[in-house]
């Protein structure tokens, strides 16, 4: 799908209007872009990198907040499930995914993807944390200070402040002691102040508060000031007398027929109780529980056999009906009022006596009904003795009596007491006003101070939980960020392609991190230099593009990369190796699926033409070299034979940079080896030698100015060029030798350089920085001098540098 693709309009950032840029303009897979800085490059990796963001995906992010700078629009609108085959690696990229820094001393830690946002939200957590401990910390000393009894701050000093009052003699707590007529001075907690501020203040003065008190204390004290009594009714069930329950005992329960063993067995029941006969069936007892006989299972049979027979439907109806009687007669049970200072005693103790006789007669008529009830067919001439009807019938009928005159004594005992409890709790309530008229003032402060105190326990314990709230997230962050996966395997692969060992450079897992070994040894973290990070970036790039693929498959996906100078800021090896890495993975990606598409930018003129001789290589094409230039917002195709003069032109902007400390790390790194690229290419056209030898050529040195040859032949910048990737310091340390010169020095080389040319072929020198400008007056094209004109001006500081050489 990616083949269709070619021709891209960009908008936004550099590109202020529609742009057209055709980078698959010849249908090769793989688009080399040469640009210097400010022609756009960054602009198209971002514009790019918001392409590949879905529809759902925009929508999430603009609701958060972020605003959307670039539009790449197609002839063809690239599917949505394409989106996430779009990815793109560039300055951003290893911002936002690759970590270098120091934890653990001379450690190098090692983060990548995830783990750099991860680290990064637990790097702002625990700024809040510090914040909120801070604020935590603040809140609770003042939260000690008011609990602290000793400080004006506190509530509880002001709480003891009350106290005291209230309980000095002769006030609130020994009043309210007296009229309760308790033994100890009543007790002041902070529920009896809770209760004093909940009343009103009284609207009369202290005095007069006080005398209303004095008058009504003296009388109540004066008076009997007893408690009221309690009455609990007392169920009574049985009847008031037992002629209903004398019908029942002498009703007649029919006989069933029966023949003369059943007639014995019935006769044996009238003399024994029916139970015997019951627990024998039930219980399967081996004997008869009164004679001791053995029985056997027929015995128990027939007995069983005879009982339901005898227990006809009425003996049963006859059974229920003394059962419900038996339930009146249950033991009565009866609780007492009692009355001070052994008050209607006699009265109490005379209830007490009917209710021990009554509870006695009960007793019996349920003895009575048991009896019956074992002796069903009996005949009852006579239920109970008259005399003992008559002693039933004079208990209930005194134990009732007893219990009406207990309750009509409660009744008017409580009625006897009732003014005085009135006027007690008048007494109470005056005693309760003129405290709180007193106290008045120390309640204002206490209960300004329990406020406080309350507000700061809800400050402190809301901002405790958001200690505790930080503290879960953190927790959180550091067990996803330990729990990250990355292809750990795969990257260290990728950097054996770019170091050529798999022991120079290695990850190895930490917590929630990776350490950086080199040589199998800690390495510094200062020592990691931007181009060094760019490595791992890129390495982990392509580890990511792969990431939950098996590795079989991992190239039959069809890709869009877009890459962004993947080689800058390296010396000569690390350079070999990146492109090496770069090469590997291209021709993996293009053999694995041909609709995938490669764009490959950079403002490093070396690195275009080492990318634009691998993609004639991978894509089969012959002839020159061809790469594109982003140039004025637009595409030229660039070839080889324009490398020479290119590489002199950044020669001579950097020789005429009026700022030397202007931040330029990726020019200050790579001027030696574009400057050692510029006198090779020299020395083998011109003389067809290395240009160490041609510097040291009697003939050629004759060219320059007596007091100026031996500056030349000895040439300083050949230590710079010479030097800046082939030492053992560097294979150890990953830098280059070209931090070791100063951006002045740099600036100082490239101008002798340019100077030595003018000296040696001045012609040649013109050839390539003399261009043709139209003259304003006339119109016609004429040759610019104004480059030559500024080289030429650079000898007034070349006698210092000569001076300088004499000297050494």
């Amino acid at each position: 799908m990616f083949e269709n693709f070619k021709k891209f309009t960009i908008k936004g950032g550099y590109f202020d209007a529609d742009t057209p840029l055709e980078f698959f303009k010849d249908g090769v897979p793989l688009c080399v872009v040469y640009g210097r800085n400010g022609s756009g490059k960054t602009n198209v990796a971002k514009g790019f990198r918001e392409l590949a963001h879905t529809k759902e995906e925009r929508k999430a992010n603009e609701e958060n907040g972020l605003k959307y700078e670039y539009t790449i629009t197609t002839k063809d609108t690239i599917p949505e499930n394409l989106k996430h085959s779009i990815f793109v690696f560039d300055e951003d990229f290893v911002k936002d995914h690759v970590r270098v820094e120091d934890k653990e001393g001379l450690d190098t830690i090692v983060m990548l993807g995830e783990q750099v946002g991860l680290d990064e939200q637990i790097k702002l957590k625990e700024k809040d944390l510090e914040k909120v401990n801070t604020e935590l910390q603040v809140l609770a000393d003042l939260k000690d200070k008011y609990k602290d009894q000793n400080n004006g701050m506190s509530p509880n000093f002001h709480f003891w402040k009350i106290k005291s009052f209230l309980q000095s003699d002769g006030g609130w707590a020994d009043i309210d002691r007296d009229v309760k007529e308790n033994a100890t001075k009543s007790s002041v907690t902070p529920k009896t102040v809770e209760a004093f501020m909940a009343m009103s203040e009284p609207t009369e003065t202290v005095e007069e508060l006080k005398a209303k008190l004095e008058k009504d204390f003296d009388v109540y004290m004066n008076s009997d000031s007893s408690a009221t009594a309690t009455w609990t009714d007392c169920s009574i069930p049985c009847p008031d007398n037992l002629d209903e329950l004398e019908k029942l005992l002498k009703e007649i329960v029919e006989k069933p027929e029966l023949n003369d063993r059943e007639k014995r067995l019935l006769s044996f029941l009238t003399e024994h109780p029916q139970k015997d006969a019951n627990r024998l069936v039930d219980e399967v007892w081996p004997f008869c529980p009164t004679c001791l006989r053995e029985v056997a299972e027929a015995d128990r049979d027939y007995v069983s056999n005879t009982l339901v027979k005898l227990l006809n439907k009425k003996a049963e109806d006859y059974q229920k009906k003394l059962d419900v009687e038996l339930a009146k007669f249950e033991p009565i049970v009866v609780t007492l009022p009692t009355f001070p200072n052994n008050l209607h005693q006699n009265e109490r103790n005379q209830t007490l006596v009917a209710l021990t006789a009554l509870n006695k007669l009960i007793k019996q008529v349920k003895e009575r009904l048991e009896d019956r009830k074992n002796r069903l067919y009996e005949v009852v001439p006579v239920g109970f003795k008259p005399e003992f009807a008559e002693k039933y019938t004079k208990a209930v009928a005194d134990f009732k009596a007893n219990l009406a005159v207990m309750k009509q004594l409660v009744v008017d005992y409580n009625k006897l007491v009732a003014d005085l409890g009135k006027l007690q709790k008048k007494v109470l309530d005056e005693n309760k006003n003129l405290a709180r008229k007193q106290i008045a003032p120390m309640l204002a402060v206490y209960q300004q101070a329990m406020q406080d105190a309350n507000k700061n326990l809800e400050d402190w314990t809301a901002k405790d939980n958001s200690r505790k709230a930080i503290e879960a997230e953190i927790a959180d962050l550091k067990t996803k960020k330990n729990n990250t996966a990355l292809a750990l395997d795969e990257i260290n692969l990728q950097l054996q392609y770019v170091f050529y060992s798999d022991t120079k450079v290695q990850l190895e897992p930490g917590e929630g991190c990776y350490k950086l070994k080199v040589e199998g040894k800690d390495v510094l973290p200062h020592r990691i230099s931007v181009g060094e990070r760019n490595v791992l970036g890129l390495c982990y790039f392509f580890a990511n593009m792969f990431q939950g693929k098996k590795p079989e498959e991992k190239y039959n996906g069809e890709y869009l990369l877009v890459i962004d100078d993947p080689v800058s800021s390296f010396d000569y090896g690390n350079r070999v190796g990146v492109m090496s890495l770069l090469r590997y993975q291209f021709c993996n990606i293009m053999e694995g699926n041909e609709h995938s598409r490669i764009l490959v930018m950079t403002h490093d003129l070396h690195s275009a033409f080492d990318l634009a001789k691998m993609r004639n290589e991978l894509c089969n094409l012959e002839g020159e070299k061809k790469f594109f230039e982003l140039k004025n917002k637009a595409l030229s195709p660039e070839r080889k034979h324009n490398e020479y003069k290119k590489l002199l032109d950044q020669v001579y902007e950097y020789a005429v940079n009026t700022k030397p400390e202007d931040p330029d790390e990726h020019k200050d790194t790579t001027i030696g080896n574009i400057m050692r690229r510029l006198l090779e290419a020299f020395a083998s056209f011109n003389y067809n030698e290395g240009f160490e030898k041609m510097l040291r050529k009697k003939e050629l040195l004759a060219m320059i100015d007596e007091e100026k040859r031996e500056y030349y032949k000895n040439f300083m910048f050949r230590l710079t060029l010479n030097s800046e990737s082939h030492t053992e310091e560097a294979v150890y340390t990953l830098t280059d030798m070209t931090s070791f010169f100063t951006k002045k020095e740099k600036i100082q080389t490239a101008k002798s350089l340019l100077l030595f040319l003018l000296y040696v072929n001045p012609t040649h020198l013109e050839a390539y920085l003399m261009e043709k400008k139209k003259n304003a007056s006339t119109g016609e094209m004429e040759d610019d001098r104004s480059k030559i004109a500024k080289i030429e001006s650079w000898q007034e500081q070349e006698k210092k540098w000569l001076l300088k050489a004499k000297k050494s």
